[in-house]
């Protein structure tokens, strides 16, 4: 179970992260669009191996992980990030 919320959780912060770098992209953020490269390679490496640990069984986790974050990161950069 805790396998499953770990590739969950970095799966929602991988795309959390990729929807606010094409925010910061699109807006011509480009500190925060280099920065934000950095911490991306991190969550898609651990999403890499917990995904290749659990096999086809991760796709709902990854689905739903992946959903949420595209949701927040866009939420998050509207609210946030867009008045800087």
């Amino acid at each position: 179970m805790i396998e499953n919320l770990s590739m969950m959780f970095a799966t929602f912060a991988m795309v959390f992260l990729i929807s606010i770098q094409q925010q910061n992209v699109t807006h011509g953020h480009k500190l925060l669009a280099f920065l934000t490269s950095h911490v991306i390679a991190v969550a898609q490496v651990a999403t890499t191996v917990l995904i290749v640990n659990a096999g086809w069984w991760s796709i709902p986790w990854v689905g739903f992980g992946g959903g949420v974050g595209v949701v927040c990161g866009m939420t998050f950069f509207k609210k946030f990030v867009k008045r800087a």
